[in-house]
């Protein structure tokens, strides 16, 4: 049975009127309402336009969450999330102070090579990962046609979200028996001619064992974690040393 929208009493967020921003919708598809505290942790501290709405929803697969948190969106603006980041509560207010039609922050994959969640295409089995050293470090990058990326922390204009049409996301459209709804999502934008943004001055860490954060290190960007000392850089393995026929996809 599909379940219905999270209607139990939800984290509330720091609204603010003096940003002159349009409210909007933040959209969560929650596989545990009880994940990660980290990630409650930031929706509370979370800075949002006053009037701003936050829909956590729960149900039969990720695309029916995405879909029936934008069929309840009020505002001129999605702000999509997962349930295993973490952000800076300014993060959605640098995002909207972009203008642009889509942007999301710089989000690293939370398993190794640790590298960020954009692909190259084309789309399907033979995508391979971005390094670090293909992101700029800061100002906006623009995500070359063909090539892919997650939903978390895309923030969408409602007039994109109304030209996609419902549904928005779909499963199964790339590799069958893969959901990979996110990456056929950012093809629908690309098939319409819409410009993705990586914001590359904003980042938002993947909750895993640890908390894998994107770390600007002497001019580029390394993968890494907080540790207690400071920060920890990983570099990412070196390709030249795989075994014969390997890849990184």
């Amino acid at each position: 049975m599909v379940e219905r929208a999270a209607r139990s009493p939800q984290p509330k967020m720091q609204h603010t009127s003096s940003t002159g921003h349009a409210p909007g919708t933040v959209v969560i598809p929650a596989a545990s309402l009880a994940r990660y505290a980290e990630f409650w942790m930031a929706i509370e501290n979370l800075v949002v336009p006053y009037g701003t709405k936050l829909i956590s929803v729960r149900g039969a697969d990720i695309p029916y969450q995405l879909n029936e948190g934008v069929r309840q969106m009020h505002g001129d603006w999605v702000w999509f999330l997962g349930d295993d980041h973490t952000f800076e509560p300014d993060l959605l207010l640098k995002l909207l102070a972009r203008q642009v039609d889509v942007v999301m922050p710089v989000v690293p994959r939370r398993d190794p090579p640790f590298v960020p969640v954009l692909m190259h295409g084309p789309l399907g089995d033979y995508m391979t990962r971005y390094s670090w050293t293909e992101l700029p470090i800061e100002g906006l990058f623009t995500l070359p046609k063909g090539d892919s990326a997650g939903q978390a922390g895309a923030l969408v204009r409602k007039d994109v979200l109304d030209k996609l049409g419902d549904p928005w996301f779909e499963g199964g459209k790339l590799t069958p028996g893969r959901l990979m709804e996110d990456m056929y999502f950012i093809k629908r934008l690309h098939d319409l001619d819409v410009t993705i943004h990586i914001d590359c001055d904003q980042i938002m860490p993947h909750i895993a064992n640890i908390t894998i954060r994107p770390i600007r290190h002497q001019g580029r960007w390394y993968a890494g974690y907080q540790a207690p000392s400071g920060p920890v850089v990983w570099d990412e393995p070196d390709f030249e040393y795989l075994p014969a026929g390997a890849k990184i996809i």
